[in-house]
């Protein structure tokens, strides 16, 4: 490009679509050998600089973004990548993947930056098949003897990668961007990504929505203190949200093991993992209509998701998890959800809570997409 003599970065906006033409293609191929810009044809040199001017070419003297997104290899459930939705009732769902894993204490194993892809990768047993004038055809249900996400309005808006040197902050700070330009029209499901992220899904939610509540799903309390260098990480990241005094609530389900948990209070309140069930839920949770549901894997017993940083034995079976979230659907205004902690991977552990992610994902879709 003219007067640079370095590299050109492509950007890309998840909420444009390009059409490649072969032309495009004859472009590009100019582009296979390296060669000195004045070399490069008159036209060519003129489009190139259209390109910079509508910034989808970066030059390499310029600011390069800290994080970027990218589009899913995988959509979540074989759904349109956004901003093209599936026709249908309800209000609008976009999955959005935060790969990070950055805010994992050192003594934690990582890995949970590609638990968005395990995930979409164990979804695509589980199409939503789709013609054009009905949206989406939905799962049968045995056990509730009804067909579920008929008819959704869901979309996949892709992953947030951070460049090298991207740090925590810079981060979040895009994720939480992202998910302000989206929550206004659409509820967003983010699927982590160690739980450092929620801070930004919640965050999101309340600038589109107002004061919530959170009702939180974990074996942990996630409120352990700072850490030098890391003040807010995976394990106290509930400790930073209940600092923004729109945080009306905060509920935590499954709490087990050995752990110090705060005093209960109007704010806060502990449904231990012995006494988890529908009713103890729908009674934390009375008289706040709008919440935000986070869901750690590791609030399900090891047995059943084992391929997380931090499990826990003696958690919750399935399909109490699953039916607690269920509940949600007519009794609550559900504005935003989180999935997170999902190592990725290849082995049996990993398939295994790749599919029960999966699973969540589709209850949580619906608790989303069901207030029109």
């Amino acid at each position: 490009m003219p007067g640079v003599t370095g590299h050109a970065f492509l950007r890309h906006d998840p909420d444009t679509i390009f059409e490649l033409t072969p032309e495009t293609f004859t472009f590009l191929e100019g582009f296979a050998t390296p060669r000195a810009v004045a070399s490069i044809e008159e036209g060519t040199r003129a489009f190139v600089e259209q390109l910079v001017e509508l910034g989808i070419l970066i030059p390499d003297d310029a600011q390069v973004p800290a994080a970027v997104w990218e589009a899913p290899l995988h959509p979540l459930f074989r759904v349109p990548v956004h901003p093209i939705e599936m026709p249908g009732a309800g209000h609008p769902v976009t999955v959005l993947g935060a790969a990070w894993d950055g805010s994992t204490l050192p003594r934690y194993p990582r890995g949970t930056a590609g638990g968005p892809a395990s995930i979409r990768a164990s979804a695509l047993e589980l199409p939503l098949r789709r013609s054009t004038h009905e949206g989406a055809s939905g799962f049968f249900d045995v056990e509730r003897r009804r067909r579920v996400l008929e008819g959704i309005r869901l979309t996949d808006g892709g992953n947030l990668i951070g460049v090298p040197g991207c740090d925590t902050d810079a981060y979040r700070e895009a994720l939480t961007a992202r998910i302000v330009g989206l929550a206004e029209a659409r509820h967003v499901l983010l699927l982590g990504g160690d739980h450092s992220v929620s801070l930004a899904g919640v965050r999101g939610a309340l600038r589109a929505h107002g004061p919530v509540g959170i009702l939180h799903f974990d074996a942990h309390t996630d409120r352990g203190p700072c850490v030098a260098g890391q003040p807010i990480h995976h394990a106290n990241v509930m400790s930073a949200l209940l600092e923004d005094a729109d945080v009306q609530r905060l509920v935590q389900v499954g709490l087990r093991g050995f752990q110090s948990v705060p005093e209960q209070d109007g704010r806060y309140r502990v449904v231990p993992a012995c006494e988890a069930s529908v009713e103890a839920v729908q009674a934390a949770t009375e008289g706040l209509e709008r919440w935000y549901i986070s869901v750690d894997i590791d609030v399900l017993d090891p047995a059943v998701a084992p391929h997380t940083p931090v499990p826990e034995p003696d958690g919750l079976d399935l399909r109490t998890l699953r039916r607690m979230i269920q509940s949600t659907v007519d009794t609550r205004h559900v504005v935003g959800a989180d999935l997170v902690e999902v190592r990725g991977g290849h082995d049996e552990a990993a398939g295994r809570t790749a599919r029960v992610a999966a699973l969540l994902c589709a209850d949580l879709v619906e608790t989303l997409g069901s207030v029109a």
